[in-house]
């Protein structure tokens, strides 16, 4: 099935209406996406540039190739909290290009819900699209990510109005490298129902089946953080998020995402936003192996059963969630410590599947 993993992006992917042709043999539609950190979402830092560069050259290293040839099957995950139609002013494309990644999946915001739904974005959006085909590279769009934690259920209408326009006009914008997508939490704390931008776009194009043609052309995107839970036992994805995974195959859609997604490694005792503790540090219960298995089972076999085709695996996943403002310098350090693709047999797997190769541990 057509999977697409983010990392950062994997190199000769072509979607093509709503499958992916890969050129060469034995290597599955796969995107792997990746975010060098919860180092926060706001706009890209040159921080977040150095550790992605870095993590890039780890990968190569476990699977010995070149960085340059490792980056080539890489996607990045880039986020700007406004909306700028000129994609090729903004930085976050620009280190993609300029390092020489797959592509990305590009998460911008627009506070005023209700123009979009209005349409008075759409000017502007089409001409984002132009900019971005330009660029020539795989790119997965969000737009207004995660609304269910942006306390403003009584604007859901206009949200799901404005997903609508979005996913009308790349779909008829009609490039095989451009994605749209989705993106919830999963578990909202309101309705979930309230979010379906599913009878907005029926209305918007008239009928069901045309509204099929373009749902078919865009993915659903969750943003799942399994836990570790302090007896050392995991949550898998199967749990996080089947009861939305239900709601959105319900809804229409057949294509999935996972914009953002983290895996810990290690326990969190309770403590507060931004206090360090070395009792956050890795669970030694976990053996490196066990940890790569787990990887492979969530980001790849779960992964290609259920249609998933974009992943951006942020690499320091701080269940806290605490942003990088309010992180002193060893808390950062902790947080790197904590990093659960860190020993060469993670690393080994992860490589593995950017590069669309089965990893060892695949069942």
């Amino acid at each position: 099935m057509p999977v697409d993993i983010y990392l950062p992006y994997p190199d000769g992917v072509r979607r093509i209406k709503d499958k992916f042709l890969i050129p060469g043999s034995g290597k599955p539609p796969l995107r792997l996406g990746y975010s060098s950190s919860r180092l926060g979402l706001g706009a890209p830092t040159q921080h977040k540039f150095d550790q992605t560069i870095l993590r890039s050259e780890e990968l190569a290293n476990a699977a010995g190739i070149s960085a340059a040839e490792m980056r080539k099957d890489i996607h990045w995950h880039g986020y700007n909290p406004g909306f700028n139609a000129d994609a090729s002013s903004l930085s976050a494309f620009q280190f993609v290009i300029n390092n020489g990644f797959a592509g990305m999946m590009m998460n911008q915001k627009i506070d005023d819900w209700a123009a979009a739904a209005r349409g008075e974005y759409d000017a502007a959006f089409k001409n984002y699209l132009i900019n971005l085909s330009a660029l020539k590279i795989i790119i997965t769009i969000i737009m207004m990510h995660e609304p269910e934690n942006d306390g403003r259920a009584s604007e859901a209408s206009d949200w799901c109005k404005a997903q609508a326009r979005f996913m009308k006009m790349v779909a008829e914008h009609d490039d095989p490298n451009i994605t749209f997508s989705t993106c919830y939490i999963g578990n909202p704390p309101t309705d979930r129902s309230i979010w379906n931008p599913i009878p907005a776009l029926e209305t918007l194009m008239g009928n069901r089946a045309n509204a099929q043609y373009i749902i078919d052309r865009s993915l659903c995107g969750v943003d799942p953080y399994p836990t570790l839970f302090s007896d050392g036992s995991v949550e898998y994805l199967s749990q996080r998020i089947a009861n939305a995974m239900t709601d959105y195959k319900a809804w229409g859609f057949k294509k999935f995402s996972l914009p953002e997604m983290g895996l810990c490694n290690y326990i969190d005792r309770g403590n507060k936003e931004g206090q360090t503790n070395p009792a956050r540090w890795p669970d030694p219960r976990k053996t490196p192996t066990q940890q790569a298995q787990r990887l492979v089972d969530e980001m790849w076999t779960w992964a290609l059963a259920n249609n998933v085709e974009a992943i951006c695996y942020f690499d320091v996943s701080d269940p806290n969630h605490v942003e990088s403002s309010t992180r002193s310098a060893q808390q950062l350090i902790d947080l790197d410590l904590s990093k659960i693709i860190d020993t060469p047999e993670e690393l080994l797997v992860f490589s593995q599947m950017i590069r669309g190769i089965k990893p060892a541990l695949a069942a």
